[in-house]
C-alpha cells in the first residue's frame, strides 16, 4: 500500500510539473490592471478604434482601479453616507489605465473585431418605475448608464488644507477648484433622485469645507439648469461630452473675470459615432451596449502646439490639442499623461495656467486655448516624483486649476496626489 501511495504521489508530482515549462510564453490579457499610483507603470492603450463599418465599437478600458482608492472609498462611504441611506452601494467611477495615443502623423492603434460577443453576466438589479438599479450603485435610466459618488466629511477639510498649501507655495497665482459632477446631476425625475446621491448637495458640502476666501471654488450645480435638453454627458461612458465640459468652462472663466467664447463660434467635428464607452465594462450589462454615443469635438479656434511628456513613451508633439485621428475620448488632449504643455502663440505668452486633473478635464482644457498663452497640464497619477515648483519654475502662473470629478475629489488618494506635487 505504501508503494502504491508513493507511486501515485510521484505520478502526480510529475504531472504537475509537465505543464510548467519555464520557457513557455504566457499571454497576459490587455485588461490586466496596474496600480495607478505607480510612477513606473507604462500607460496602457485604453481606447481601441475598430473598423468604421463595425456596428459596435466597444471601448476596452480596464474596469479595475487602484486597490488603495477602492479600499478608501469603501471605508469612507460606510462612514459618510448615513445621510444617503436610500442610495445603492457606491461604485467606482474613477479612472483606470492612462489613455495614450500616437502622434498625429501615424495611424492610431487598432484591434481586430471580436469574433464573438464578450461574456455578459446578468447583474443583480431592481426595477423601480423607469429606472433599473444595478449592483454596485449603477443606474440605468432613460437610455443611459449612470454611476454615483459620495461626499466625504473626513477628506473635505484635508483637501481644503492642500489648496491652502498651494496658495502659500504659489502666492502670485489664483487657486481655482472645479469639481465635475457626475451625470446624475442632469436627472430631474424626483423618484430617481430620491434613491441616488445628490451631486448638488455634494458640491455644496465640498464648497463649504473651503474656508479660505482666496480659493476660488466654482460650483457647477446650476451650470446645466438651462441646458438639460442638450447632449451634456455620454450615455455609455462616465465622462461628460465636450458640450458638457463647455458649460463648466463658461462658469470657470466668468468666475475669474473673463468672457467665454460663444459656443456657436466653434467648429464641431464628429470624431466617432456608434461609440460605446466605459459603462459597459463597469456594469457588464448587455443593455448598455445599445446606448450608442457620438463623440463631438469643438475644435480650437486658435493654432496651438501640444507637447506631451508621456514617460516611457517619450515626447509626442501635435499641432492641435484635439487629435481627431484618435477615435475615442482620448482624442481630447491625447488622453492622460504625466504632463504636457500647450502653447498658443496668438495669446499673451505671459498669461499661463496649470491644470492638475483627472480625465474629466481632458474635454475641458481645449477651451482654455481661447485665453492663455501657455497651458501646463499635470496628471498626478502618472507624474511620479515630479515637483511642479521646480519643473515649472519658469512659468508665472496666473491661475492654478484643480479639475477632477466628484468621486476623485472625495478620496484620500487624490488628496495625496495633489500634495505630492509640491512636497
Amino acid at each position: 500500500m505504501k508503494k502504491i501511495t508513493a507511486s501515485l504521489l510521484l505520478f502526480l508530482l510529475i504531472l504537475s510539473f509537465s505543464g510548467c515549462d519555464s520557457n513557455t510564453n504566457t499571454s497576459i490579457p490587455d485588461t490586466v490592471s496596474q496600480d495607478i499610483s505607480s510612477a513606473e507603470s507604462e500607460p496602457e492603450q485604453s481606447e481601441v478604434s475598430l473598423p468604421e463599418d463595425s456596428d459596435i465599437s466597444e471601448e476596452t478600458e480596464s474596469t479595475d482601479v487602484s486597490q488603495e482608492i477602492s479600499e478608501e472609498i469603501s471605508e469612507e462611504v460606510s462612514e459618510e453616507v448615513s445621510e444617503e441611506v436610500s442610495v445603492p452601494e457606491e461604485s467606482k467611477p474613477e479612472e483606470s489605465k492612462p489613455e495614450t495615443s500616437k502622434p498625429e502623423t501615424s495611424e492610431p492603434e487598432t484591434s481586430k473585431p471580436e469574433t464573438s460577443e464578450p461574456e455578459t453576466s446578468e447583474p443583480g438589479h431592481v426595477e423601480i418605475g423607469n429606472a433599473i438599479y444595478l449592483d454596485g450603485g449603477f443606474v440605468l435610466y432613460n437610455g443611459a448608464a449612470y454611476t454615483q459618488s459620495f461626499f466625504s466629511a473626513t477628506q473635505a477639510p484635508k483637501y481644503a488644507a492642500v489648496y491652502d498649501k498651494y496658495a502659500e507655495v504659489f502666492p502670485e497665482s489664483r487657486i481655482n477648484v472645479v469639481i465635475a459632477p457626475l451625470a446624475t446631476i442632469i436627472i430631474t425625475d424626483p423618484d430617481v433622485n430620491a434613491r441616488i446621491s445628490s451631486q448638488s448637495a455634494i458640491l455644496d458640502k465640498m464648497e463649504a469645507a473651503i474656508t479660505n476666501e482666496n480659493i476660488n471654488f466654482v460650483n457647477l450645480k446650476n451650470a446645466y439648469a438651462d441646458h438639460l435638453d442638450e447632449y451634456l454627458y455620454f450615455r455609455s461612458d462616465h465622462h461628460w461630452t465636450q458640450r458638457g465640459a463647455y458649460y463648466a468652462y463658461v462658469e470657470f472663466v466668468r468666475s475669474i473675470g473673463l468672457e467665454p467664447t460663444p459656443i456657436e463660434e466653434f467648429d464641431i467635428q464628429i470624431i466617432r459615432d456608434k461609440y460605446i464607452g466605459s459603462m459597459y465594462n463597469y456594469t457588464k450589462d448587455a443593455r448598455v451596449k445599445s446606448y450608442y454615443d457620438t463623440i463631438e469635438a469643438y475644435m480650437p479656434r486658435k493654432a496651438c502646439t501640444m507637447t506631451i511628456h508621456s514617460g516611457s513613451s517619450g515626447v509626442l508633439t501635435y499641432k492641435t490639442c484635439i487629435v481627431t485621428s484618435i477615435k475615442g475620448y482620448p482624442a481630447f488632449i491625447g488622453g492622460d499623461h504625466p504632463y504636457m504643455i500647450i502653447n498658443v502663440p496668438e495669446n499673451d505668452q505671459d498669461k499661463s495656467i496649470m491644470v492638475i486633473k483627472d480625465s474629466y478635464a481632458n474635454a475641458f482644457i481645449p477651451f482654455l486655448t481661447e485665453h492663455y498663452g501657455n497651458i501646463v497640464v499635470v496628471d498626478p497619477r502618472y507624474a511620479g516624483n515630479l515637483n511642479v515648483c521646480e519643473k515649472f519654475a519658469d512659468y508665472e502662473f496666473d491661475d492654478i486649476l484643480f479639475l477632477v470629478n466628484s468621486s476623485m475629489g472625495n478620496t484620500g488618494a487624490w488628496n495625496r496626489y495633489f500634495a505630492g506635487l509640491i512636497d
